[in-house]
């Protein structure tokens, strides 16, 4: 993780910056967020890993999950210490974190209080890309 940066080429993130210096989807078709301050984002389908793993919502979650955890152990995480059950996940009490849900093609991000800005701009650092 301490060389993600090095790395960012290799993995696929939900979205990227990109040269003409706005957030664009890569892994992810689009997104979108609702009244109530969840985000949602369709993932393209047909994505695949060099070793032919697909890229599919379930697999992100689970690579976000391992990033999180890693992650919350050594440093203040202020945009995923927002979402649902994050406590609880990194304390080991709950297997997954609540707050990532994954159904059908899409990943949805659930807070316990409307996050509308960050979410974009934290998802495209390296460490939370998914990793093969």
């Amino acid at each position: 993780y301490e060389n993600a940066v090095l790395i960012q080429p290799l993995i696929g993130n939900l979205v990227t910056y990109s040269n003409k210096g706005r957030y664009t989807p890569l892994v992810a078709k689009n997104w979108s967020i609702n009244d109530q301050g969840d985000w949602t984002f369709e993932i393209n389908k047909g994505f695949k890993c060099a070793n032919n793993e697909e890229i599919t919502a379930p697999a992100f979650k689970h690579s976000l999950e391992l990033s999180v955890k890693y992650l919350a152990l050594r440093e203040n995480l202020p945009i995923f210490s927002k979402l649902v059950g994050f406590q609880e996940f990194v304390d080991g009490k709950s297997p997954t974190l609540k707050g990532i849900e994954a159904s059908n093609d899409q990943l949805i991000f659930r807070f316990t209080e409307p996050t509308r800005s960050g979410v974009i701009q934290t998802l495209s650092f390296a460490p939370f890309g998914y990793i093969c």
